[in-house]
């Protein structure tokens, strides 16, 4: 696993390679955000016969 430490102060540190572990994500990254808005247009609706109907899947 390929890291890099970042910092204001500092900028980017010499990458390390290290075994690999758990990613510590921040709950506001944009990686987050990212991952529900590429669902955004998706909608699902029951029909009158009890199937799902999908709207816009192809977006």
């Amino acid at each position: 696993m390929l890291t890099v430490e970042w910092s204001s102060e500092c900028g980017w540190e010499k990458p390390r390679i290290q075994p690999l572990q758990n990613l510590s994500l921040h709950p506001g990254s944009s990686a987050f955000h990212y991952a529900v808005e590429l669902f955004e247009g998706l909608k699902a609706f029951r029909g009158v016969d009890n199937k799902i109907r999908l709207f816009r899947p192809d977006l």
